[in-house]
């Protein structure tokens, strides 16, 4: 996610990096459907300006949108999936052919 936030210039006083480990080490992901772990990520960060907590198939990822650009940052393995800064092409992107399965690195 450090990557993602130092890409990103953050429109809020808000530190996007700590969203991602707190989400990420908060919660033991073993014990709770992926229903159960959308619910506690909005329930602890989906009032956030900009955050938005999105299924891909099978994996959970964060979504980061203000005035300069946007990413996707998986919570599986930290990968960036997705970065675009607003008004021009994506610089970082994934295929229709992604198949977003947990236990595998996203590839496409």
């Amino acid at each position: 996610m450090s990557l993602c936030v130092m890409l990103i210039e953050p429109s809020y006083d808000c530190d996007y990096s700590l969203i991602y480990q707190k989400a990420h080490n908060s919660m033991n992901f073993s014990d709770l459907s992926l229903a159960e772990q959308m619910q506690q990520l909005y329930k602890q960060y989906g009032e956030l300006p900009g955050i938005t907590i999105e299924l891909h198939k099978e994996l959970l990822a964060i979504n980061v949108e203000n005035k300069a650009a946007n990413a996707t940052v998986f919570l599986q393995g930290a990968q960036l999936s997705h970065y675009q800064i607003n008004g021009q092409q994506p610089t970082v992107w994934c295929s229709e052919q992604c198949d977003y399965k947990t236990g595998q690195s996203l590839r496409g």
